[in-house]
């Protein structure tokens, strides 16, 4: 009769009875322990070095638990190339880190899942996006300020500033004493009752996420549909970012040199609502 075939025991089993090992381990050299130190104290049996043979045990058994954990780790390294192998064969999601799927069972698995809220951790998207909101200016426009380019919220909304951590709007309401709104409309009034334009450097750019720091390939809004209607007297950028950016690719153009303002971003949290409202200051004073 033909010997049915064992299942091959994969890493987790190792992992799984080291995990159990070691506390058994320390358990017997406990043991161990106690009985040396209580045949030393017999009189009628030669002593022993106290320790010793608990030591000994320890050695061997640390030696022994070093020994699966290498042969388990080596598992586990085979497991993950045959895995990535299989899975060249079959259609992956394009966003998927992994080049395979951990089983949900494991510890790590859990923990992503949970992060992410059930979905499936995904390299951040990059791609070529263009500007998605006409600029806020008219005849009367005195300053104007650029940002970098919209975030996810702001492209969302498809307004300025659009993120509910971003300052920027309860800057400009502390500079002038009122309220700028809560709809675009409303804020778009309040900026031009104010004389102020609002737009961006860039127009188009591959941008991860939100993250200024990622964006490659841009390109530059042209400035002269505002510059040619309104008596733009002062620039401000709104960041470090926006105000390289526009050094590279407009302040030629313009000739006019812009002031980096600090950012409102909700990342710039060193500066606070205060801080940033006095450092904002030259706004206001460039638009009355």
């Amino acid at each position: 009769m033909k010997k049915k075939d064992k299942e091959p025991v994969d890493s987790r089993y190792w992992f799984k009875t080291i995990m159990y090992k070691i506390p058994c381990d320390i358990l017997l050299a406990f043991l161990v322990l106690l009985a040396e130190g209580w045949f030393g104290n017999r009189s009628d049996l030669p002593g022993h070095p106290s320790g010793g043979l608990a030591l000994l045990f320890l050695l061997v058994a640390g030696l022994v638990t070093l020994a699966m954990v290498i042969h388990a780790l080596r598992l586990r390294k085979k497991e993950k190339k045959q895995a990535a192998q299989d899975e060249t064969s079959t259609e992956q999601p394009s966003d998927c880190l992994f080049k395979f799927q951990i089983p949900h069972s494991t510890f790590v698995c859990r923990l992503i899942w949970a992060t992410t809220q059930g979905r499936p951790y995904a390299v951040p998207e990059v791609s070529m996006l263009h500007h998605p909101i006409p600029p806020v200016f008219d005849e009367h426009s005195r300053v104007l300020i650029l940002g970098s380019f919209p975030s996810v919220k702001s492209r969302e909304a498809q307004f300025f500033y659009g993120h509910p951590q971003n300052r920027f709007w309860r800057v400009l309401s502390s500079l002038f004493g009122e309220a700028a709104g809560e709809t675009p409309a409303e804020k778009t009034a309040f900026l031009l009752r104010h004389n102020i334009a609002l737009w961006d450097v860039i127009a188009s750019c591959e941008i991860e996420g939100s993250a200024d720091s990622s964006i490659t390939d841009a390109a530059p809004n042209d400035l002269s549909v505002i510059l040619c209607t309104a008596q733009i007297t002062h620039i401000f950028t709104n960041g470090k970012t926006a105000d390289r950016l526009y050094r590279r690719y407009l302040q030629t153009l313009t000739g006019i040199e812009a002031v980096c303002l600090p950012s409102t971003s909700p990342a710039n949290a060193a500066w606070s609502l205060d801080r940033l409202t006095e450092a904002w200051q030259a706004v206001k004073t460039g638009a009355e």
